[in-house]
């Protein structure tokens, strides 16, 4: 599926291309949540974490669609994402992180 992807396409500039395989390789490793998204509808949530410059994390779900962003227990996670950097959730990450979402 992704070569007939990949090969479908014609990138007229380089960032294209690091676009379209940044985006392959954010689907290899992030993991779904099993949640759906209260905005689309459907079960587009994935776990992330936030970090910002003083290493704080935020373990958080934010949906494929449309970036609508909710902490752990479904709440609306409310800020801008300029200052905090975006990481995809290991399953050991998941298991340590019990009721705390931010440190």
């Amino acid at each position: 599926m992704e070569t007939e992807r990949k090969s479908s396409c014609e990138y007229a500039k380089l960032d294209g291309l690091i676009m379209s395989i940044s985006s392959i390789l954010w689907n290899m490793i992030s993991i779904y949540s099993g949640n759906s998204c209260p905005v689309t509808g459907q079960y587009d949530m994935r776990d992330i974490i936030l970090r910002d410059e003083k290493e704080t994390k935020c373990f958080l779900e934010e949906c494929e669609q449309c970036g609508y962003l909710q902490d752990i227990f479904g709440e609306k996670f409310e800020t801008t994402l300029d200052k905090y950097m975006v990481f995809p959730v290991a399953k050991d990450h998941l298991l340590a992180v019990g009721d705390q979402y931010c440190e």
